[in-house]
């Protein structure tokens, strides 16, 4: 990391001077202009990626995946710095004319795909599968079924919320 002890007004006095490069004076070609946009991407899947890590240490998750260990003054700060650094990607993009292609991926078909796969693992626990891991009496099967069932009807529910069939 460049240097730890940046506060928040060297944090702005460095976004103001980075607004105010003469971005005219850089002179890329087509491959370096490719090379800067897509790294710039990466850094942003990147911060998206912390900001998914932040927003699982709150979540209401039986399985903590992360130590809620972030001070609300640290997420606080991050947050504000993520969006400071996205600002300064769309002005140097901007000043750079450099422009990213149109997303043509869709949220609702890649939701509906992890939902399909939350219900395959669901599936997988009905006592047909779970026989294969010991011996279920019929009782224990007949109520690890309704308990799989629910599971998947909320499942269906969530997905078919995507779906036309389910607006507001």
């Amino acid at each position: 990391m460049l240097n730890r002890e940046m506060n928040c007004e060297s944090v702005e006095r460095s976004i103001f001077a980075a607004s105010h490069l003469d971005m005219q004076m850089i002179e890329l070609n087509e491959n370096q202009k490719n090379y800067f946009l897509i790294t710039l991407q990466y850094a942003d899947r990147l911060l998206a990626d912390s900001e998914q890590t932040l927003a699982l240490t709150s979540s209401a998750s039986p399985f903590r995946h992360y130590a809620p260990d972030v001070t609300p003054a640290q997420w606080s700060e991050i947050e504000g710095g993520i969006a400071l650094f996205r600002e300064l990607m769309r002005r140097i993009l901007e000043d750079m004319d450099l422009r990213p292609g149109p997303s043509n991926l869709s949220a609702a078909r890649s939701l509906s795909t992890l939902f399909l796969f939350v219900d395959i693992a669901l599936e997988e626990l009905r006592s047909k599968h779970m026989r294969n891991y010991g011996k279920l009496t019929d009782g224990t099967s007949q109520e690890l079924d309704g308990i799989v069932f629910e599971m998947r009807r909320l499942i269906a529910h969530i997905n078919d919320s995507l779906s036309d069939r389910c607006t507001d």
